[in-house]
Parts: structure tokens; C-alpha cells; sequence
């Protein structure tokens, strides 16, 4: 399980995603907590909170579900409404659902993305706000002590009224910088993304998966508190 562990965490290193399989994923919260500090969920007070189908009436209030029912998810940063996001986000699958769900992953070229993309996505031309926090400015791309990050949800951030770049545009912008991947649920699989990296959402067929059913982890960093 070491070998395995250290495997999977030179992939993620590199790639920004990965996936461990059902026979290694048995306490997936022993590896986890090797990336970073678990965050607590607001909803759970626990430190996981599990993803399920919902109709836009029948989703928790605030959520994404209630605004995109069981459509496909737009590709987002998960935790976009926190100052700073959530570094890692882990998806076990607990119950695939009834038919195909596919989860999509957009790995960015972050350099390029900097290098060739819209200049102005490093501007905090952006609000966000989200889950009751207080909104606040922000860019695209963030570049702090040589770290770049992504952040972007269309469903809780707005250009200010001068921006230059809508949703839409900075969409097809990240779409050209990255890797697009697809994972297909096996019960027990487990999906650790780099957030700050990464982008993902659920694809179509939630409607005829109602059982479907994934258990999220937020990781945090240790030099400071998300929020």
C-alpha cells in the first residue's frame, strides 16, 4: 500500500488528477490526509458530504444542483466562494447509479494558459460569492509566491460590468490549455483532483442514475485556513 500510495501521488503530482481503484481505496481517508488537513463539511460538520442526483426543487438550497437540477454540471473549481479554495478534492464512488455518469476533468496547462491566454485573467476583474460569504474580487488565474491557481464556477462568479471576457469566453480559453478526461464510476473508485490545477463537473445522465451516489473530501493546506 506504500508502493501504491507513492505511485498514485507521483501521478497526481504530474498529472493533477487520479484515480485509485476499488482494491486500494479501503480507507481512503489515510491517503487523503497525507495531502494536506481534511476540511470539515458546514453541511455534515463531518469531514464528507455525499453527492446524489437531485431534482433543482429538491437540491439543497445554494448548491449547484439547484440551479443545474440533474443537467451536466459547467466545469468548475470546487470551493470557488472560499478566498482560498479547497487545494485538493477527492470522489469515492459509493453507488455508480443506474446508468452511465461519466465525471469530466479538465487538467490546465496553467504556463501556457498564463503565456498565451486573455491577458486580463490575472485581474481581479471577477466576484464571487457563495454558501453566505461575503463576495469578494478575484482573477481567473492567480499567481501567488510562484504558485499559479485556477479559479473559476460560472454558477458563483461574475465579471465586474467593465470585464472584458464573459463566462463563456474564459471557458473556451481554459478548454484550449488542457487535458480533457473522462472517468467512469466504479463502485469503490476513488477520483483525487488537484484543485487549484483542475477543473471538473458531472457529465450528463444524472436523470437516469438516480441511485448515483459520490462521496466528497475537501483537503485544505497547512500554511492557512480556507475561508
Amino acid at each position: 500500500m506504500a508502493l501504491a500510495g507513492s505511485d498514485l501521488l507521483r501521478r497526481l503530482l504530474s498529472n493533477g488528477w487520479c484515480v485509485m481503484p476499488p482494491g486500494l481505496a479501503i480507507a481512503p481517508m489515510d491517503f487523503l490526509s497525507t495531502l494536506g488537513p481534511l476540511l470539515l463539511s458546514h453541511a455534515t460538520r463531518t469531514y464528507h458530504y455525499d453527492l446524489r442526483p437531485c431534482d433543482k426543487d429538491s437540491a439543497p438550497p445554494a448548491s449547484m444542483s439547484a440551479i443545474t437540477g440533474t443537467d451536466a454540471q459547467p466545469m468548475h473549481t470546487d470551493g470557488a466562494y472560499y478566498h482560498l479554495p479547497p487545494h485538493f478534492i477527492a470522489l469515492q464512488c459509493l453507488e455508480p447509479g443506474e446508468a452511465e455518469c461519466p465525471t469530466h476533468v479538465w487538467a490546465l496547462d496553467l504556463t501556457r494558459l498564463r503565456r498565451d491566454g486573455p491577458t486580463n485573467l490575472t485581474k481581479p476583474d471577477w466576484v464571487s460569492r457563495g454558501d453566505g460569504h461575503a463576495p469578494f474580487y478575484c482573477p481567473i488565474l492567480e499567481a501567488q509566491r510562484g504558485t499559479l491557481r485556477i479559479r473559476f464556477d460560472p454558477l458563483c462568479m461574475r465579471p465586474v460590468h467593465r470585464a472584458s471576457n464573459t463566462a463563456d469566453e474564459v471557458r473556451k480559453a481554459l478548454k484550449s490549455c488542457c487535458q480533457q478526461v473522462e472517468i467512469e464510476w466504479e463502485r469503490g473508485s476513488l477520483l483525487i483532483i488537484d484543485n487549484w490545477r483542475c477543473l471538473h463537473a458531472r457529465g450528463e445522465g444524472a436523470s437516469q442514475a438516480r441511485s448515483r451516489r459520490l462521496r466528497r473530501w475537501m483537503i485544505g493546506v497547512n500554511h492557512g485556513l480556507v475561508g
